[in-house]
C-alpha cells in the first residue's frame, strides 16, 4: 500500500512463524524500532519459470489424502511448495 513501510527478509512464507530472523524484527517493532530487515523487495528472478497446465497435470496428478499423511509427511509437502518445479 502507498505509503506503508514494508520489510522484507528472504524466509520461506511456511517458515515465518519460525524464523529467528522475523523473531527479532517483531521484537524491534514492539520496542519502537526499525527492524534489521530490507526496506525494498528483492529482485525478480531475470528467468522466471513458468508453467503450463500440462506440465503441471504431469507433476501433480495425484489427489493428497491429507488424513493419511503422518506429520512428517505433511511437513515434507507443505515445505514443497516453496520449491522450484521441476524441469520438464
Amino acid at each position: 500500500l502507498d505509503g506503508c513501510e514494508a520489510w522484507y527478509c528472504h524466509v520461506p512464507h511456511n517458515e515465518l512463524m519460525r524464523s529467528p530472523v522475523v523473531h527479532e524484527a517483531i521484537l524491534q517493532l514492539l520496542a519502537d524500532a526499525a527492524p534489521q530487515l530490507a526496506g525494498a523487495p528483492p529482485a525478480s528472478p531475470s528467468n522466471p519459470h513458468g508453467a503450463s497446465d500440462s506440465e503441471l497435470r504431469l507433476e501433480l496428478c495425484n489427489k493428497i489424502d491429507w488424513s493419511q499423511l503422518d506429520a512428517l509427511q505433511r511437513w515434507q509437502f507443505l515445505a514443497s511448495l516453496n520449491s522450484s518445479p521441476r524441469a520438464v
